[in-house]
This record gives C-alpha cells, sequence and structure tokens, in this order.
C-alpha cells in the first residue's frame, strides 16, 4: 500500500477530446476500480479464477440453463427436457422410482409411490375408458344416444336406455311424472287405480264392489244423472222441461197441493190444492214489443199466466208467443174495458204477469199503475247552478232519495250526482221543448229500476218521463230571466235562496212585486224576505211585509232627526203563505231571499 502527501491545485484547463489507448490489462485492485480480464468470448461470462483474476467462460448454449463450474473454472451450458424457458422448481425429497406430482405452490413433489406402466388403446369421442381385461391396457367403452352407465350380472359395464330388472326392483321412492305414456301392467284399485285400460265414451266410473271400478253406459246429454245403489252403476234420468236447472225441495209435498218457495230457494207445499189454471215462469226474448217467451208446458188456455223479466220496454202497442202457441195481442185493463198497450207499460228489468183470457193476452202489472204518486224524500239534497255553466246547466247531489209509488213499490238511491243540461231534452234533460225565458221549470229525480237521472219540466206534478222511466220525485225548483238564463240560487234540503254574484243576472235580491210568484215558485210554503226603509228629516219611516194586511210579520222602521242624515234600517223575516198574494205597505221596498219549497228534503 502505498501513501501519498495531500496536496491541493486550483488548476484552470479547458479539455476539448482526450484519446487514450492501453496496451496491457490492469490488474483489479481491492477496490474494484480495475480488471484483468483480456477480450472474452462473445456468448460467455466472466468469471474468477482468483480473487482479483477473472476470465471469460466458453460460448453458452441459447435458451438452455447455466451451470457454475466450480472454484476456478467456468460456468457452462446444461440441457432441458424440453423447448420451452420455463423451468420446474421441486421441493422435498425425490425418491428414484417414484411418480411426480405438483404441489399448491407448482413445486414438483414426490407422489408418495412407484409409477406404473401399461398403454391406453385408441378410442372415438365420447367414450369411456374401461379396463376389458385384466392387466394394464384401457380400451374405449362404445357410448350410446340417451343412455345410462349400466352393468350386467357379470359386471361388464355398458352404456343402456333400459335399466337392469334387478336395479328396477330395488326403485321404492317415485316422484311426479309428467309426461309419457304407462306401459306397465294396470294398476289395481288396492293401489291407487283402477284396474281398466278402458272405459264407455260418456259414461262414468263407479265402485260395483269395495275394490272394483267399472264405467257406466254413456249417460244422456242434459239429463240429470241418479245413482243405482250398492253395486249399481249410476245412470241416467229424466227432466221435464228443456232447461239445466232443477228444483230442490224441503218438507213434505203433499199430492195436489201447489208448491211455493221458502226464503233459501226450495220449493214447499204452499198448503192448499192447486187451481186447474197454471203460473208459469218463462223468459223473455224478442224485441221490445214483439215479445217471444219461452215457458215450459205452458199452453194456451183461459186464465193461465205467465210471468217472466222483461229485457227491453215496449215503446208502443205489443204482443206476446208463448212457448210456440202463436202471436197474440198484449191489452191492459181499464174500467172500459181491455185497450191496446201504451209506451212504457212493460218496463225493462220489471217482472211482468200476462194473463190469457181466451182472446189476447192482459197484462196484469202495467208499470203506468206505478205512477209515484206515494212519497219521496231525500237527505243531504243540494240543488245550485253548475260551476262551469251556471246559466243552463244545474248541478244536484242527493246523499240519500227514496222514491215510493201509491203501489208501495219503492227504490232507494245513495250517492247521487248528476248534472242537469236544459239544452238537452230527455234524461238529465228538459222533458219537452226548449227553455224558455221568465219562466218557473222543476226539478225531478226519476229512475227506470236500475238508473237514476234528473229531469227539467214545467209541470210540478206530472213531467213527460223518458221511455223507460217509471219512478219520479221533484225536488225543487228553478227561475229563468228574461235572457233564457237561470238565476242564480242555492237550494240545501227545501230551504232556497238567491246567490246575489256581481256581472250575473243575480247581482241582488229581487224586488218583490205584485204578484208574490214572480220571484218565489207557486209551490212555496214560505217566503223569505228583507224589508228596507230609509228615514230621514226627523220623519219615521216604516216598511212592512205581512201574510196579510192586517198581520205584518217582517217590518222595518227608521227615524233620523233633522239634519242628521239619512239612515237605512233592514229586517229579515220568513212569513208562511196563506194565499198567492203578500201585503206589502210603507215607504220603503221589500226584497225576495228566498223560499221555502213543498219537498220532502234536508
Amino acid at each position: 500500500m502505498r501513501f501519498f502527501k495531500h496536496i491541493t491545485f486550483s488548476i484552470a484547463l479547458t479539455i476539448t477530446t482526450i484519446n487514450l489507448a492501453f496496451s496491457q490489462n490492469f490488474p483489479m485492485t481491492p477496490n474494484g476500480n480495475s480488471s484483468s480480464l483480456p477480450i472474452g468470448t462473445a456468448g460467455g461470462l466472466p468469471y474468477y479464477v482468483s480473487p482479483y483474476v477473472s476470465l471469460s467462460s466458453g460460448t453458452l448454449t441459447a435458451n438452455n440453463p447455466i451451470f457454475g463450474g466450480g472454484a476456478g473454472s467456468a460456468p457452462f451450458s446444461g440441457a432441458k427436457s424440453g423447448n420451452t424457458n420455463t423451468l420446474a422448481s421441486i421441493s422435498g425429497t425425490l425418491i428414484n422410482g417414484h411418480c411426480i406430482s405438483i404441489d399448491s405452490n407448482f413445486n414438483l413433489i414426490d407422489s408418495g409411490s412407484p409409477c406404473g406402466t401399461g398403454s391406453i388403446s385408441s378410442g372415438t369421442q365420447n367414450q369411456l375408458g374401461w379396463y376389458a381385461l385384466t392387466g394394464n391396457t384401457i380400451s374405449g367403452l362404445a357410448t350410446a344416444n340417451n343412455g345410462v352407465l349400466v352393468t350386467s350380472s357379470g359386471g361388464v359395464p355398458s352404456i343402456s336406455s333400459t335399466l337392469p330388472s334387478a336395479v328396477q326392483g330395488n326403485i321404492t321412492t317415485l316422484g311426479t311424472i309428467t309426461s309419457g305414456i304407462w306401459n306397465a301392467a294396470l294398476i289395481p284399485v288396492v293401489y291407487g287405480g283402477t284396474g281398466l285400460a278402458s272405459g264407455t265414451s260418456g259414461g262414468i266410473l263407479g265402485f260395483t264392489g269395495s275394490t272394483t271400478i267399472s264405467s257406466s253406459s254413456a249417460l244422456t246429454a242434459g239429463l240429470p244423472i241418479i245413482g243405482g245403489g250398492p253395486g249399481v252403476l249410476p245412470s241416467s234420468a229424466l227432466k221435464s222441461g228443456n232447461t239445466t236447472n232443477f228444483v230442490t225441495t224441503t218438507g213434505t209435498l203433499t199430492s195436489g197441493d201447489c208448491s211455493s218457495w221458502d226464503s233459501s230457494g226450495n220449493s214447499i207445499d204452499a198448503g192448499f190444492v192447486c187451481s186447474p189454471n197454471t203460473v208459469y215462469s218463462g223468459t223473455d226474448g224478442g224485441t221490445a214489443n214483439a215479445k217471444v217467451i219461452t215457458a215450459p208446458n205452458f199452453s194456451l188456455s183461459s186464465n193461465n199466466t205467465v210471468v217472466f223479466k222483461a229485457t227491453s220496454t215496449n215503446t208502443s202497442t205489443a204482443t206476446a208467443n208463448v212457448n210456440g202457441t202463436g202471436v197474440e195481442n198484449i191489452e191492459v185493463a181499464t174500467p172500459s174495458g181491455p185497450v191496446a198497450l201504451s209506451p212504457g207499460q212493460i218496463v225493462a228489468n220489471n217482472e211482468v204477469l200476462l194473463t190469457y183470457d181466451g182472446t189476447e193476452y192482459q197484462l196484469i202489472n202495467p208499470a203506468s199503475s206505478l205512477s209515484p204518486t206515494g212519497f219521496c224524500q231525500n237527505q243531504g239534497l243540494i240543488i245550485k247552478n253548475d260551476s262551469t255553466t251556471p246559466n243552463t246547466k244545474i248541478d244536484i247531489n242527493s246523499s240519500f232519495s227514496q222514491i215510493v209509488t201509491s203501489l208501495n213499490v219503492g227504490i232507494d238511491r245513495s250517492g247521487i250526482s248528476l248534472v242537469l243540461n236544459a239544452l238537452t231534452n230527455g234524461a238529465n234533460g228538459l222533458d219537452t221543448g226548449s227553455l224558455a225565458a221568465s219562466t218557473w221549470y222543476y226539478v225531478w229525480l226519476i229512475d227506470n229500476g236500475s238508473t237514476t237521472a234528473s229531469l227539467l219540466s214545467l209541470s210540478s206534478t206530472s213531467p213527460t218521463l223518458p221511455s223507460g222511466y217509471i219512478y219520479s220525485c221533484r225536488v225543487g225548483a228553478v227561475l229563468t230571466s228574461s235572457s233564457t238564463q237561470f238565476f242564480r240560487t242555492l237550494q240545501k234540503g227545501n230551504r232556497v235562496q238567491y246567490v246575489t254574484t256581481s256581472g250575473s243576472n243575480t247581482p241582488s235580491y229581487p224586488k218583490i212585486l205584485s204578484s208574490i210568484f214572480t220571484y218565489i215558485p207557486p209551490t212555496s210554503t214560505t217566503l223569505r224576505a228583507i224589508a228596507q226603509v230609509f228615514g230621514s228629516g226627523g220623519i219615521v219611516s216604516t216598511e212592512t211585509i205581512g201574510a196579510n194586511a192586517v198581520e205584518p210579520i217582517i217590518t222595518a222602521t227608521a227615524y233620523v232627526a233633522g239634519g242628521d242624515g239619512i239612515e237605512s234600517v233592514s229586517s229579515y223575516g220568513e212569513i208562511l203563505l196563506e194565499s198567492s198574494s203578500i201585503s206589502v205597505n210603507g215607504f220603503g221596498s221589500a226584497f225576495v231571499v228566498g223560499w221555502v219549497d213543498n219537498v220532502s228534503a234536508f
């Protein structure tokens, strides 16, 4: 080792290019900054022959593994079994003669047992490999479509679509068979089958013994079936008519007695002997004015009656043909004898009774006799101008409506909500004609037995009902102005008042004129009015309204001392009408607020 004195120089140099050439190798020093390596072999590796001397190995074979040569010796190329550059690593001890396996880290390991020897014969696609003979040769097992692997009684495997009989005999659990054809023996009754291979077309099965099922003979279409008793199969019975509806009976029936119905729909003994004339139940057909009635066993004999539910309403005179016995006129009884029907005397959905009198049929219960002059009432009744078209439409609402006719036939409706259009005719419109100016019209609820509607009429007692409507109930009244528009009113129950509306034909309460029924309807029972008077100049002013001149009921009095200005006094009251006129006196004015109508509503 050499030591040098540390000397510091300060030199300024400018170097552009230095070319150095060395004529010998530099020896390797401990700090590794020089080498004694001569020119190496292409494809070789440098290796140390001593601590400070390195040489070049020979050319190493491409893509082969490299092995170390040991101390002072050059590395060299080894060999490999395949053509990839991925080399397998091993783990553990490998024993000569054992097969190898692969662990979870992809290392080769000893399989733990010697490798076997043998051969595999060539086969075809889908074949299974098997040992046909004892030894070390595997061959292909012939395959087949839609088969399973089975073995013979000698243990020889094959692919078959038929299970061996020994296997079939061991099947003790069944699933659900959803398709296919049963090709095995008949299943006897004791195992849940019928024991039959066939039956009679149109017949039914029955037990002829505790474990025997048989097929009956063909049963007649449309006829009832009756039991045969023990050991005998059911058979067809007979029926009196041509329908498939039958009557059940209860209690004891006495021969010769008429029958009736109980609340459950059973036929019961009426308790009396029938007359020779019979009432037959029929079914309506044909048209509104030419009824064709089907009534089994009906004969065209005097006093025989047929009852049926009408499917349509007659619009003119009418005829009936019952059970094909011929076309006969239908008439209705009057004080002067039977006359031809008027429109609407047979109404859809009504029960109709026709009795043959030997010449024609008489309608026993014409709908016209159901004119609802009995009684009607409404709960939660509200009548007002329609919010969208107030001049010609009226809204009618009633939470409950009931109409009971003079024959004590009633109909109830709830949740009624209707719009009456006075510019149309018929249901929910004007009964006849066109809307007129300065006229009282009466509001009705009408019904045809299935549908409720409204109607506007000039009549307060007998509106012209649309075809099919037989129930009617007057519920209110409305007034048109000189411009043929409805005045603004609001009715709740039977109480009505004018609704003053700016820009309409009702800007204020109308003034009472000489005729009280100008602004309240003739059906009113009570006048609701205001008496108004102005007082000034020390004069007492009075305005009175009364049912007559002797008995003022509404009085307004005003007095203002001289020079104190003008005083206006209004007084409201209600007057029960005694006649078609009232008494209005004084120096003020009287105005109509509204009225109470003679209708049953609240």
